[in-house]
């Protein structure tokens, strides 16, 4: 951990003149030569600034003994303050009492929403330079923070937010049918309160699916039930001859 004073991807600096692959260069042989990778860091996401130009010029890497270790790890930058223009690198080693990081899990409904396919195509198309592995895993891991916020912003709490659009249409239908007049956003009324009970049925549908996929081929009584479920239904009742019998 330290002063590089250089940059390990071009999302490092910010104002001024873009990296180039020359400012890069060294900094990703080294890392690469020496199996280092970045650990995980909070707080300030740029290390150095001039008050114009701000980049991440002090790095703590680990290498795979310390991954296959899983040490709960992380660097915390801190502000500068008055002695330095540089943030102090602190590495926790002792954690243990911090949520573990959640997995990244596709939600299909997702692709419902009007703004997903507009997320996914600003996401991959901001420009990145390096070597096509390196750009690849960028990438996804900047398309998966866009998706995790289209998540918690506007999907997340789906059946809260189906359960509302059905009420409104509801009421919308009765007052209509009571012979009051029909609203005229009525249509966009009805066509969100379809679009969120899909999603919804969506949502559910892939968790049954995926208690399935985790429990079907268990020795448990889901799958037990699963079995006596599938001989049910391939069991043959009657049979019926050309004759009509």
């Amino acid at each position: 951990m330290g002063d590089f004073n250089s940059f390990l991807s071009i999302d490092e600096k910010k104002g001024g003149s873009p990296v180039t692959n020359h400012e890069m260069r060294d900094m990703q042989i080294f890392a690469q030569a020496c199996g280092l990778v970045d650990l995980r860091s909070i707080r300030c996401r740029f290390t150095w600034s001039n008050g114009n130009v701000s980049c991440k010029l002090d790095t703590a890497l680990v290498n795979s003994f310390w991954l296959m270790a899983d040490y709960d790890a992380y660097a915390e930058f801190t502000a500068p303050g008055c002695l330095s223009d540089h943030s102090c690198t602190i590495v926790h080693t002792l954690a243990k009492d911090r949520p573990p990081d959640k997995d990244f899990k596709f939600i299909n409904m997702w692709t419902l929403h009007e703004d997903f396919e507009k997320i996914v195509k600003d996401s991959w198309a901001v420009p990145m330079q390096g070597k096509a592995q390196y750009i690849l895993k960028a990438k996804m891991f900047r398309l998966k923070r866009c998706l995790r916020e289209l998540h918690k912003n506007k999907i997340g709490h789906i059946s809260e937010k189906a359960k509302k659009a059905k009420e409104e249409l509801e009421e919308v239908q009765r007052s209509s049918l009571d012979g009051g007049p029909t609203p005229m956003g009525y249509t966009h009324i009805r066509k969100k309160a379809n679009l969120l009970a899909e999603a919804e049925r969506q949502f559910y549908q892939q968790r049954a699916k995926n208690v399935y996929l985790k429990s079907a081929d268990k020795c448990t009584k889901f799958f037990h039930d699963m079995v006596k479920r599938n001989n049910k239904r391939n069991a043959i009742i009657t049979l019926k001859k050309r004759n009509g019998d």
